[in-house]
């Protein structure tokens, strides 16, 4: 009996020192790959190891290449990363999911990793310096950006759906970064056809020329496809790799999308001929003109085509006709006669 238990505790401790030893032999280093600044693709290289720093943990830090409008790439200020075990390309580390969820920012700065044979999945981000943390015991990555300033948001994204301007048209409805990866536009929406009683809308984080090869890249939308949004509400949003579009009431929107978070936002322009909104800030038209009374520092006026044609003014002449108004807390929309 006791040599059974002798034999016993010996395996134990056996298997309990091979357990040690593997979970011990971590490699030195691990080694970013991807769309990077050294400009090797996906190819193996050196330039941005990650450094052993015990129990399973490696960091270091990254430059991301800034793909963007004049490079040709036309994929949104944003490249691929992820991780290799030395040149060895039969051991990958990048996202587990195919689809969503694979696109980094500081507020959404952490993802799980898996092992593959080959370059899959890989994680985006966009242009800049971050640090990075991996963890092979957790299985997870994180980065942080070095300069949250340098972080190379896109000046614009767009708004593609059933547009007044352009009904599911390649241009879109231009929303200009406002900054910390925030854009804001203002965009009137129809009802759609196949969805009768609700306008559509998705967010392309691309520029035009990439839409006319690809309506998948770079999409913005709901993980459940057609999911139905209320005016005001905030909802979060997936880069998703397919068709995915949100339903709202047809009509006037200022439409707040925050890349960083993840997160979309369709409030209610207002209508009436003379507002004052929660800043103090009063609107109202005169005769061919509209007139802002108090802080009009924020202050911008649209066609109701979306085009910009004043801002920062006490008062803008104007042709008869529906204008968007626009304060910096507040849309609302003003008939000029």
């Amino acid at each position: 009996m006791r040599y059974i238990l002798k034999c016993i505790i010996a395996a134990a401790v056996s298997l309990f020192s091979i357990y040690a030893t593997a979970q011990d032999n971590w490699p030195d280093k691990l080694y970013c790959r991807g769309g990077l600044a050294d400009k090797s693709a996906w190819n193996p290289t050196k330039n941005y190891p990650l450094n052993h720093v015990g129990d399973g943990k490696y960091e270091g830090t990254v430059d991301v290449d800034a793909s963007n409008e004049d490079s040709g790439d036309y994929y949104g200020n944003r490249s691929d990363l992820f991780f290799s075990y030395g040149n060895d390309d039969n051991r990958i580390l990048s996202c587990p999911y195919s689809n969503i969820e694979r696109f980094l920012t500081p507020a959404i700065c952490e993802g799980p990793l898996q092992e593959y044979s080959q370059p899959e999945n890989v994680y985006q981000t966009n242009g800049g310096s971050y640090f990075v943390n991996v963890d092979l015991k957790a299985m997870t990555v994180k980065i942080t950006p070095l300069d949250t300033g340098n972080i190379a948001w896109m000046p614009e994204v767009f708004l593609v759906g059933t547009n007044y301007e352009e009904y599911w048209g390649r241009n879109g409805k231009s929303l200009p970064h406002i900054g910390g990866g925030i854009y804001r536009g203002t965009v009137h929406l129809l009802e759609g056809v196949n969805n009768p009683g609700y306008a559509e809308a998705t967010v392309f984080a691309t520029y035009t020329h990439r839409r006319d090869l690809n309506w998948a890249e770079g999409r913005y939308g709901s993980s459940d496809d057609l999911k139905v949004l209320q005016p005001g509400e905030t909802a979060h949003c997936t880069r998703y790799y397919g068709d995915r579009k949100w339903l709202i009431a047809p009509g006037w929107y200022d439409v707040v999308f925050d890349m960083n978070k993840g997160e979309v936002t369709f409030n209610n322009v207002t209508d009436g001929i003379e507002q004052t909104t929660a800043d103090n800030t009063g609107v109202r038209s005169g005769k061919g003109c509209i007139i802002i009374d108090g802080d009009f520092s924020k202050a911008e006026i649209f066609t109701a085509g979306g085009s910009l044609i004043s801002k920062n003014s006490p008062r803008t002449d104007v042709s008869p006709g529906l204008y968007i108004v626009r304060t910096g807390y507040k849309t609302v929309k003003i008939m000029v006669k």
